[in-house]
């Protein structure tokens, strides 16, 4: 015939779920290699309506230019 053990063998008691999520995202930090970079292939093209413009290489260049800081916070 069987027995009963006292205590359960195997894994421990489960952890919550946000407490693995927080130790997980705390211990390992994300950091991205890349920063963004913004490019229009094929030219540039837009529809003209009077309350937008198309966008200018100048515009790309300001966009990439602080893609760092955006990025970063």
């Amino acid at each position: 015939m069987g027995f009963l053990q006292p205590e359960a063998e195997g894994s421990p008691t489960p952890v919550p779920e946000t407490d693995t999520f927080e130790r997980s995202v705390t211990s390992r930090p994300t950091i991205s290699s890349r920063y963004i970079n913004i490019s229009i292939k094929g030219g540039l093209k837009s529809r003209k309506t009077p309350k937008y413009r198309s966008v200018s290489e100048s515009d790309l260049s300001k966009i990439n230019r602080y893609g760092r800081e955006v990025q970063g916070k």
